[in-house]
């Protein structure tokens, strides 16, 4: 033992039947259970000491120090030591108590130390062997063991644990239902050797602490409760979530099926009507060789307007026809560099009989013949015949039309500029959209159905480009087609 024992405050258990010392450190211990045992050899009152190998040692040298002659006490059977693990086997099966066991065992050895005494004095570490290993049902049920033991048997009891083993809040339950098994409980060597001034301030920073303690686990407690209903939120709305994410991609899926069927009725429809359609072309073109002899002039002028109304519909098939090969998924576009000259020439001569026909002003001087593009050479002469028809479509005799080009960072600009009725701002938003028309009376008018526009956009996308429109209503428009610059 570093200390002697004037070294540490001398103080006597209370003569009660289950008493338990806390303490923080070793020596604390072995110098309290000494002095326990002391005290009642003094008396004449036999004792038993359950301890660890290592405690036995250090008591047996404490009593020493107080002049007790160790080894004829124990010969004459005044002090009995016994090992706690060992005597733990006696009643422990798998790790839960025999209280039969104990009973037998323990009370046999309590009876036999006391001999013809009135009363014996035990001191037991077995509890504190248990709580270590983590055993609280054993703890709680071996303390209520010795109670009844007490109840029966004329001793008195000093149990003893190390503070340190109850630091964590989730001790609080059982620290406070293993105080409740003994008669007196007795704080550690750092509140009982402190005076009384300091002891009450002890007591009075103990319940600041608890208090405080206190608070923290309720504001804790109350923290949780949030994440819980944090995290219980939060899956709700991962939930929605992917609810809502399953509802669009069925909806997705069913667009795309309510889109395949539109185009492939279309396409059917479109070359149904196109075979009846060429049989009247072929017999109107059989009718204008006199094949079937000569035609007067009322039934030569007839069959020119039969010819120009069949002309008419296959160009609104055809228009059909475009838009259910652009939406369908075997589109193919021919994507290359093409010199735009070649493009513009070849536009010019298919519109120029409808430019002469109409008595229009046409100008490309503005356009830069030299400019290289990256697009499928067919699907851009067939978005500038269109812009081109449109503007004459929707110009009166006498107008002016304008084809120019420009490049705006890395894109070719192409503009079809007109001086005709313009579109309300009203409309701009919906020229592009397919079978819709801005001015429907007046459409009706000059023809259309509303897909030039819808299925030019579409092709301009289709090449990585884009198809707008600006207008002032009463003066004109300018459609804009950008793309990609070779």
């Amino acid at each position: 033992m570093d200390r002697t024992i004037e070294e540490v405050e001398r103080r006597t258990v209370p003569h009660v039947r289950h008493a338990v010392q806390f303490y923080d450190g070793e020596g604390f211990l072995v110098e309290t259970v000494a002095e326990y045992v002391a005290e009642g050899l003094g008396r004449g009152t036999p004792a038993l000491v359950i301890a660890t190998q290592a405690h036995r040692d250090e008591i047996v040298s404490s009593l020493a120090a107080r002049g007790l002659d160790v080894g004829k006490l124990m010969a004459t059977g005044a002090l009995t030591m016994r090992d706690c693990f060992r005597t733990l086997d006696l009643f422990m099966v798998d790790g839960e108590l025999d209280a039969e066991r104990f009973h037998a065992e323990v009370g046999d050895l309590v009876r036999t130390v006391r001999g013809g005494s009135s009363t014996i004095r035990l001191f037991g570490e077995m509890v504190d062997v248990l709580w270590r290993e983590g055993n609280e049902p054993a703890v709680l049920g071996l303390e209520a063991l010795w109670n009844e033991l007490m109840a029966n048997e004329h001793a008195e009891l000093l149990c003893a644990y190390e503070m340190a083993e109850f630091a964590e809040a989730a001790h609080t339950d059982a620290f406070a239902r293993i105080c409740r098994h003994h008669h007196h409980v007795l704080p550690t060597e750092s509140y009982s050797r402190i005076s009384d001034v300091d002891r009450l301030l002890e007591i009075s920073s103990l319940q600041q602490r608890a208090k405080s303690l206190e608070t923290e686990l309720q504001q804790r407690a109350l923290l949780e409760h949030r994440l819980r209903e944090a995290l219980e939120q939060r899956e709700r709305l991962l939930e929605e979530e992917r609810t809502a994410r399953g509802d669009a991609e069925r909806a997705r899926i069913l667009a795309q099926e309510a889109n395949r069927a539109r185009n492939t009725f279309l396409a059917v429809m479109s070359h149904e009507l196109r075979t009846p359609l060429n049989a009247i072309g072929g017999y109107a073109d059989l009718l204008v060789m006199d094949v079937f002899g000569s035609l007067t002039d009322e039934q030569r002028e007839a069959l020119e307007r039969l010819q120009q109304s069949q002309r008419h519909l296959l160009g609104l098939i055809d228009q059909v026809l475009g838009y259910a090969d652009a939406g369908s998924s075997v589109a193919r576009y021919e994507i290359s560099e093409v010199q735009l000259g070649d493009i513009l020439e070849s536009v010019e001569h298919t519109m120029a009989p409808q430019l002469a026909a109409r008595g229009i002003r046409y100008d490309r001087s503005a356009a830069d013949m030299s400019l290289v593009v990256r697009a499928d050479p067919t699907r851009t002469r067939q978005i500038l015949v269109h812009l081109l028809t449109n503007a004459l479509k929707f110009t009166d005799a006498g107008g002016f039309v304008e084809l120019r080009t420009g490049t705006r960072g890395n894109r070719a600009l192409i503009q079809v500029r007109d001086t005709g009725i313009g579109i309300p701002q009203e409309d701009l938003t919906m020229i592009f959209e397919p079978f819709l028309q801005g001015d429907s009376a007046l459409t009706r008018t000059r023809g259309g159905i509303g897909l030039g526009l819808a299925l030019s956009r579409d092709f301009a996308r289709a090449m990585h480009g884009e198809l707008s429109a600006a207008s002032v209503e009463g003066e004109g428009s300018t459609f804009t087609l950008a793309l990609p610059m070779g």
